[in-house]
């Protein structure tokens, strides 16, 4: 319970919020709590087993009692909150659905299942609490439970899927969000409350949609997290200023049938943004998976030989100063042949992290093919050059890589180095002599550095 504390106390403030939306003597216009609650459970499935779903239930009866409910209404409308939020649950594992973490559209459209679901069984219990509570009949309970609560579940399920984990919430990283804010950023956003503003002069049965133009703005510009959050308090608007007349759809709004309609259109049209978000994010990252590929070696994550040289020549301004390493590991045949290629692979990983710890961040490193590598020290004097290609022999040297087995595995490497000492000399020159310099190594016995001498 100590754990799940913090949690049920959230609970319990948003159905605060939930209540006093809440016109008298019926459902809230909004009640984001059984979103939160199924919410939290699919983000951690450990919760469900906990009794996470008992104290929230509490915590809302709790909250009904103090804000004026009998107890019976509090003890009925909250037993239909838990017994749609478990339903939800329930179909999202039976049918395995991944809501979470959101990794493609697939993921955020698995919540209209789900949100269906919950929704039904909300409705279901309707049909037995609408005539108890309310006076009306079954056939009202279960068509305004169902809508009402798939809307709440539409507009507020998707944020707290995508929303941040709290480990990520550190000081550095919302210090960097802000960082990156300027007056450019916020335009898309600012955009969403001029249309809501720009909605309330007109009127007619698409005004609901005036928005919608900003939203799909913010998914552009914005994180899945972020459009979801503008999102929100666009339905948010929406909703309330339906209810209290603030936008007029031009219909006969008194009408119930009417309210449901346009609440059914708002989530829909909630749905738009945060789908689009995620498709141009998913997108976007399998881009940066394929850049990282093509540029990066796949067993030891060095640079390619390709990706090495476009950055070296694509530099606008060359540095005063560049020396190579040119790096060869020794009989690395008789590894291969010996112990067999998977202990050679991980031989090249072991050298790799190795010789990482003796570069700087900065510092070009790549794998040229098998098990010969090359490292670029730009801005670096050439004394100082020196030390880093003694560090890196040295180190491996006496870092032999240890299988399961107990057994060692010693290896060395050859080291050529080559230094640039005018504008003069290209790159490719230089790779050159750095190349001598590593054959010059091997010819003279190996586990040594060579410096190239015109």
């Amino acid at each position: 319970m100590k754990k799940t504390f913090p949690l049920v106390l959230a609970v319990f403030a948003i159905a605060l919020i939930g209540i006093f939306s809440r016109p008298s003597g019926y459902l809230a216009d909004l009640w984001p709590a059984n979103s939160l609650i199924l919410g939290l459970m699919l983000r951690n499935p450990q919760l469900a087993r906990s009794g996470f779903w008992l104290w929230s239930g509490l915590a809302m009866v709790v909250a009904d009692l103090i804000t004026g409910s009998s107890v019976i209404k509090a003890l009925v409308l909250n037993t239909g909150n838990i017994f749609s939020v478990m339903a939800g649950l329930i179909v999202a594992r039976r049918w395995r659905l991944a809501l979470y973490p959101v990794k493609d559209v697939v993921d955020v459209l698995s919540i209209a299942p789900v949100a269906l679901a919950a929704a039904v069984a909300a409705g279901l219990f309707g049909m037995y609490a609408n005539p108890l509570l309310f006076d009306g009949s079954v056939a009202d309970g279960f068509t305004y439970w169902l809508v009402t609560e798939f809307v709440n579940y539409v507009v507020f399920l998707p944020l707290f899927i995508v929303a941040p984990a709290f480990s990520a919430l550190s000081s550095g990283a919302i210090k960097a969000c802000l960082a990156r804010m300027n007056l450019l950023s916020l335009l898309p956003g600012v955009s969403v409350i001029a249309l809501c503003l720009l909605a309330m002069t007109i009127s007619g049965p698409g005004v609901i949609a005036v928005p919608l133009i900003g939203l799909l703005w913010c998914a552009f510009a914005y994180s899945v997290f972020s459009t979801a959050l503008i999102t929100l308090v666009y339905c948010v608007w929406t909703l309330i200023s339906l209810s209290n007349g603030y936008i007029d759809p031009d219909q006969q709004i008194s009408y119930w049938l009417n309210v449901i309609s346009l609440r059914v259109t708002v989530a829909m049209v909630a749905l738009v943004p945060i789908i689009l978000s995620c498709y141009i994010h998913c997108n976007r990252s399998r881009l940066r998976d394929l850049e990282y590929a093509s540029n990066h070696d796949e067993l030891t994550g060095t640079l390619t030989r390709r990706a090495l040289y476009n950055l070296v020549q694509g530099e606008d301004e060359q540095p005063e100063s560049m020396t190579l390493l040119m790096i060869d590991l020794d009989h690395f045949k008789s590894i291969n042949d010996n112990h067999g290629h998977p202990v050679g692979d991980r031989v090249l990983k072991h050298f790799v992290e190795i010789a990482r710890r003796c570069l700087r961040p900065d510092d070009a490193f790549c794998r040229m093919g098998g098990e010969e590598f090359m490292v670029v020290l730009r801005d670096l004097p050439a004394d100082g050059a020196n030390r880093v290609a003694a560090r890196i022999r040295a180190s491996f040297e006496e870092s032999p890589l240890i299988l399961e087995s107990g057994e060692l595995i010693d290896a060395t490497v050859s080291i050529g180095v080559a230094v640039r000492y005018s504008d003069e000399d290209d790159f490719d020159a230089l790779a050159i002599k750095a190349d001598r310099a590593l054959y010059e190594a091997k010819q003279s016995g190996r586990n040594r550095i060579i410096h190239f001498a015109d």
